[in-house]
Formats: C-alpha cells, sequence, structure tokens
C-alpha cells in the first residue's frame, strides 16, 4: 500500500474558549510554522451540538491498548475525578467519568455491558467470585513400587 500524501497545519499548540452567546465553542489552533502572511492563529468555531464529536474524534486518535484482559497495557489512561451511574429516563445506564477541568465523558450502557462491568469490578475488588480461569491439566501420582 503506497502513503498519500496529506497537506495540513502542523500544530504546535492548541487552546479554546466558548462564545459570548455560548452557542459555539471556539478552539484555537497555533501553528508550528506560521502562514505567508505571518499570522499562526487558525480559529474554528464549533456549534456547541459538534464538540462532544470533537471530543470522540480526538480521543479516538490516542494510542489503543493492546493486549486482553489482565494483560492489557494502558499507556494512556485518563485519571477519573468523579465518578456517576445514573438511570436516564429511557432506562438506559449512564456511566459519567469527570476528567480534567471538570470535562465529562458520559457512556450508555446496555444492561449486558453494564453486569459486566458489575461483575469485573467485583472481581477487581474481591467482593465477587473470580472471572473463569484457563483449566490446569490434571496431575497423575506417579504409580507405587510393588515391594519385592
Amino acid at each position: 500500500m503506497t502513503a498519500t500524501p496529506i497537506k495540513a497545519h502542523q500544530i504546535a499548540s492548541i487552546g479554546g474558549a466558548r462564545s459570548a452567546d455560548e452557542r459555539f465553542g471556539l478552539i484555537r489552533f497555533v501553528r508550528e510554522k506560521p502562514m505567508d502572511d505571518g499570522t499562526s492563529d487558525v480559529w474554528v468555531a464549533l456549534p456547541k451540538k459538534l464538540l462532544p464529536y470533537l471530543a470522540s474524534v480526538a480521543i479516538k486518535q490516542l494510542p489503543q491498548p493492546s493486549g486482553t484482559g489482565a494483560s492489557r497495557n494502558v499507556p494512556h489512561a485518563l485519571k477519573a475525578k468523579q465518578v456517576a451511574v445514573g438511570v436516564a429516563p429511557s432506562g438506559a445506564v449512564i456511566l459519567s467519568l469527570m476528567i480534567e477541568q471538570n470535562a465529562a465523558l458520559s457512556y450508555q450502557l446496555d444492561p449486558t455491558q453494564a453486569r459486566e462491568i458489575l461483575n469485573i469490578l467485583q472481581a477487581a475488588l474481591g467482593d465477587g467470585p473470580a472471572p473463569p480461569k484457563a483449566k490446569a491439566k490434571p496431575k497423575t501420582k506417579p504409580k507405587a513400587k510393588k515391594a519385592s
């Protein structure tokens, strides 16, 4: 597969603000190298309803864990400042994690996912049954020698 050249602004830093009417998230990208006219700032005004999509796109670019189960390597886990679990009017379980700057990442869980998280947490905290382990091969006893 051949590489496709991509023309993009290389960004040195990022910032943001809200518009005065709070309808837009204002995202400021500062270019690594200024444009031909000397400006380095690129501002993007995103409607408030698109901000969660921007966060999702950014999170998806982070390195992903490798491995499975207990051997998972999670090099960039976000530290949760607070955790909240609730039930939406629709009956869906909502898991919200507060992270830096009081931003919340909220997830809608179906009943199977909620039970799976509950089981994993109980096992991890020693409050419930341990997850199934691989079956060990049965040990065989050596045969006793007959006395002569």
